[in-house]
């Protein structure tokens, strides 16, 4: 999957946010930081496929991008 960082200036917070939620996206903080947030920007590649989500694997699916997402926003907090 693919995981993108959006930057936010304070006076931009509410802004972004808002709009991030308007789409329905899923989004991560790091604790402790306010200046970006992460999103789902897309997955599968030909060198890493999509899965297929299906009603016996859709909750397992949802925690593990939620996860990536997660260690994606706290990689970031720690090396930007």
């Amino acid at each position: 999957m693919n995981c993108q960082v959006i930057p936010m200036d304070p006076d931009e917070r509410v802004t972004v946010m808002a709009e991030l939620r308007a789409r329905q996206e899923y989004v991560v903080h790091a604790a402790g930081r306010e200046d970006f947030c992460v999103i789902q920007a897309g997955g599968g590649t030909p060198e890493h496929p999509t899965i297929e989500i299906t009603a016996d694997n859709a909750d397992a699916v949802d925690r593990a991008i939620c996860e990536c997402m997660q260690a994606a926003a706290d990689f970031w907090a720690a090396n930007h």
